[in-house]
This record gives structure tokens, sequence and C-alpha cells, in this order.
């Protein structure tokens, strides 16, 4: 990976300065790079303009939210990454190949980690992305741009799955149809979704919508959580996005998203840990009703992203990356299986009532 002759350019004509460049391959969105001039150093990003369609919009959310995490009141112990002009004072830079580019200051000294080890660190997980989210909700929000309109609306994404079933542009709905049936069954989960959006006691809030442990940075030293990264999906959402996502992401005990349905199992250790982590961190902000729907957060997410696979693969695999046939049949399977074990769970423990 190297640099577009266009944009090498534009980074060292200010004068002679000593250029290095070093790709992060860990990325499945962007094509980064960490770049040391002189004694600086930066993070380069070129923006996947298939999913973010706006790159001047999502720098300028960026810039408002590193502003806003400025204040004494910042939860965090130090500020966001910071967004930066190129050298032409220009926020984003086309390349020669109609590629846009952003830069940020890259912060030192630090690692991200993928796996949560512990319930412990889930509740701190938890309380990591509820703190974020009530500093965040202090942006006025009337000039945000959204990144992805309509990114965690059950609704969509359930008219989308009937879509990709009434079309079967791979006709391949014949290898499914019991999973098709079974996701079928549970659209009165699209009706909780409905009544939210309608409903004043399920107000919006600034959700980072990508709430993982590894979109945390550490200190390498002293292992402490610093701050946040990976920000393009921060816009307003409901209540359930960001701790339904860890929940969906985090208790399930399989190795990989397609891993088989054998090999699924709910950790309900881990996931009361979240549920009580989030809960208490969000405190008297969150309503009485959606204290009664926390439990649900993981259920309604895991529902969505099954759908999303499995209209994926009955479309043809044209969105998510695969790397072999069947691969979101297999990750569609992983994610019900999940889905079906949660309730269980929620079932056993009195709280799959609070759907009527």
């Amino acid at each position: 990976m190297t640099l577009p002759h266009s944009l090498n350019q534009l980074l060292t004509n200010q004068g002679e300065k000593f250029l290095i460049v070093a790709p992060i391959t860990n990325g499945l969105i962007h094509q980064t790079f960490r770049l040391n001039i002189d004694e600086n150093c930066y993070l380069l990003q070129s923006i996947n303009t298939n999913i973010f369609t706006d790159p001047l919009g999502l720098i300028n959310n960026h810039r408002k939210l590193y502003q806003h995490f400025l204040s004494d009141q910042n939860p965090f112990p130090r500020p966001l990454a910071r967004p930066l002009p190129f050298p032409n004072d220009q926020w984003v830079v086309e390349d020669e190949h109609q590629r846009s580019w952003r830069i940020s200051s890259f912060i030192r000294n630090t690692h991200t980690r993928s796996a949560v080890e512990s319930p412990s660190q889930a509740e701190a997980l938890a309380r990591f992305f509820a703190s974020f989210t009530l500093h965040a909700s202090h942006l006025q929000t009337d000039s945000w741009h959204i990144p992805i309109p309509r990114f965690h609306d059950l609704r969509l994404r359930y008219g989308q799955f009937k879509d990709a079933i009434q079309t079967d542009k791979s006709n391949r709905s014949n290898n499914c149809d019991g999973l098709i049936r079974h996701l079928q069954l549970r659209e009165p989960y699209i009706a909780i979704y409905d009544n939210m959006s309608e409903n004043e006691h399920f107000p919006l809030r600034m959700m980072h919508h990508d709430a993982k442990l590894s979109n945390i940075l550490i200190d390498d030293r002293s292992e402490c959580w610093l701050c946040p990264v990976d920000l393009d999906t921060v816009m307003p959402g409901y209540f359930f996005s960001d701790l339904g996502d860890m929940i969906r992401s985090i208790c399930n005990g399989s190795l990989r998203e397609e891993s088989p349905p054998e090999e699924v199992f709910f950790q309900a250790d881990l996931f009361e840990s979240l549920l009580s982590g989030y809960g208490s961190a969000m405190g008297d902000a969150i309503t009485q009703q959606e204290k009664k729907l926390l439990p649900l957060s993981g259920i309604l997410m895991t529902y969505m992203q099954a759908m999303r696979f499995l209209s994926d693969y009955l479309n043809g695999d044209v969105y998510y990356i695969t790397d072999r046939a069947n691969q979101n049949l297999d990750r569609a399977l992983n994610q019900f299986t999940l889905l079906s074990q949660m309730e269980e769970y929620l079932k056993a423990t009195g709280r799959l009532d609070r759907l009527s």
C-alpha cells in the first residue's frame, strides 16, 4: 500500500520534510495510514464514499465532536483525536483516482483490544459508551450530518428483508426457507421499534453506533481506557443501538460471526454486566419506559443483523464482504441461533413478557 502521487506531493511540498508511511490494515471500511512527518505523527485515511457519501459532512461532525469533548465535562482521560486540515488548508483532498482523504492527529503509545475477557470488563465497556452518549447528547444536532440515514431503523431493515425475499435475485430462497419463516414470525419486534419512533418517552440521543472494545484507545503503560475512536457513525439514535450491539457482539460465545449454530452460546453473565453497567451509567437520563425495555436491546439488534445478513445472501452478497459461498447465510444462522438463545434466557428470567 502506497500513497497516491498527488497526495504524497501535497504532504511534502511545504519544505523539505522526512515522510514515513506505514499502512494500518485492521480496518474494513477505510484505507488507513500512519504518517510520520519530521517529529509529528498523523492518521491519514481515504474515506469509503460508497458508504459515506458526504466526506466533508463527516469531517464537520468530527470537528464538532472534538471541540465538544475539549470541555471540562469530558468523561474521558484525554481529548478525542483532533481532525486537521491538509497543508493547502482543505479538510478533504481528492487524489488523482477521485478518492477522498482526511487527516487527523495520531495518538501515540496506545493500542486497542478486541475481546472482552470478564463480566467486570463488560460492565466497564457499557459504562464507557453510556458516558459517551451522555456527554455527546449535549451537542446541538440541528446541523448534524447524518452519515448513514436510518442505520438502525428496524422498520426499514424489515422492509429490505421482505423485498429480498420477493425478488430473490440469486435464486437462493429455497436454501433458507426455514430461516426466512422463523424471522418472519418475529415481525412483532418491529412494532416495538414503531412505538419508539412515535413515542416521546423514547428520545433520540447521540449514539456511537459502533460500540465495541476495539474502538477504544488504551494507554500502553497504564492500560487506562483513554477515548473512543472510529466516530464516523456517531448520530442520533434510540436507546437500544449501542447497548444492543454490545450485547449482540460480546455475548456471543462463538469465535466467529459465521461459526456454525452448534458453536453459538449465549453468555448470560456478560449480558447482565452490560445491562447493569449501561443502566447505572445512564442513571436518571433514561426514561422509565426505556428502562423497562433495556433487556430487549440485544434482541432488537440481533434480529436486525440476522435479517441484514440473510437479505444480503438473497441479494447475491452485494453488501458484506464474503470469501466463500454461503458465508452470509452462515452469518444469518449464527445470529438467529444467538437470538433464540437470548429469547430463551429472557423468558426464563421473566423479562420477555415486556414485549406485550
